[in-house]
């Protein structure tokens, strides 16, 4: 929708090019859903990401999002775009991220401790979605992802996933 309402920022864009994930409740999922989203349309995974979304919101996407789900920064773009300092200050923007948004991801990177899962569960998340999403894989890069999908952060609840990730070869080349 950010980006729809911004006529895209003036990229190069079709309409029909774009899609939309309906599963993510968070940021993590939005981005996580989003390329499985594109690999069971394309049946690759994208050598880029351009991510639209609010500008406050950048150092979250890039520095923990993409580091959770072992996604190289230096594949991915990042367009930023806050409202208008009469909708919501910047001062208003930085603490409600610093607190609740960047905050809270730094200390529970997968989103499943008792604040963001608590988050997920209040905004309607069910383990179901998650099987509606492995239902468009199969064999082994079914698992990788279900592993991914189930990490609960290991002993401290923050320890990066270290499983095969489908998208290794790809993030790495």
């Amino acid at each position: 929708a950010l980006a729809t309402s911004n006529a895209y920022f003036s990229l190069p864009i079709s309409p029909s090019s774009i899609i939309h994930e309906p599963h993510s409740i968070d940021s993590y999922q939005n981005l996580l859903f989003s390329l499985l989203l594109f690999r069971s349309l394309t049946t690759s995974y994208p050598v880029h990401i351009t991510i639209i979304s609010h500008d406050f919101k950048r150092a979250r996407f890039l520095d923990l999002h993409a580091r959770a789900m072992r996604w190289p920064v230096a594949k991915m773009s990042y367009i930023g775009l806050d409202p208008p300092e009469s909708v919501t200050p910047r001062k208003e923007l930085a603490e409600g991220e610093r607190v609740r948004g960047y905050g809270a991801w730094k200390e529970d990177l997968y989103g499943v401790g008792d604040v963001l899962w608590g988050k997920r569960v209040g905004r309607g998340w069910r383990a179901e979605k998650a099987g509606e999403i492995l239902e468009k894989f199969e064999g082994e890069e079914r698992e990788m992802i279900k592993g991914l999908l189930e990490w609960r952060g290991g002993e401290d609840g923050n320890e990066l996933y270290s499983g095969r990730l489908p998208w290794d070869q790809v993030a790495t080349e």
